[in-house]
């Protein structure tokens, strides 16, 4: 899945959820350059590149629209970032801020398999009997939300020790 440089990545997942966004507008490389923060000359460049790699249809002055493979490729990336933001922010109770730029990075690095055992960790998390897991941000610690004290079964907490 490494075709694709991470700045090409953000290229093709900003363009895609600009597509889905403004069907009837069209995408144009104005644009991308405002969502993105970059020069005009940047989006250009990397236009070409994901035109070349088969991942948009483009050309000067044109609405861009993205490939069959492009959308596939796309959705990937959408996904990961899901999961890995649901995983910052709801499992280990990351702020929303935090939780959404450390999940824009890290979509880009995370390898299936880890992605795939993460996605088994969190549906567990939610489907656990006891009803889950909560962050006690005080004691820097996760507990069982219930705990089945009446059966003298309790649930193991996970310390969570910060260097700093």
């Amino acid at each position: 899945m490494k075709d694709l440089s991470e700045s090409l990545e953000m290229y093709l997942k900003t363009i895609y959820i600009l597509s889905e966004e403004r069907k009837d507008v069209g995408v144009h490389a104005k644009d991308i350059a405002v969502c993105l923060n970059v020069s005009r000359p940047s989006v250009t460049g990397a236009l070409k590149l994901l035109k070349e790699k088969g991942f948009l249809h483009y050309e000067p002055y044109e609405s861009v629209t993205v490939t069959a493979k492009g959308k596939r490729r796309a959705k990937e990336l959408v996904k990961r970032y899901k999961i890995l933001k649901t995983f910052f922010s709801e499992v280990l109770g990351v702020d929303e801020a935090k939780a959404d730029s450390t999940a824009c990075e890290l979509e880009h690095a995370v390898e299936g398999d880890v992605l795939r055992r993460l996605v088994s960790f969190l549906d567990y998390m939610t489907l656990c009997p006891r009803g889950g897991v909560i962050w006690d941000s005080k004691r820097r610690k996760f507990f069982c939300e219930t705990k089945k004290e009446e059966e003298g079964e309790n649930c193991p907490s996970i310390n969570i020790r910060s260097k700093t």
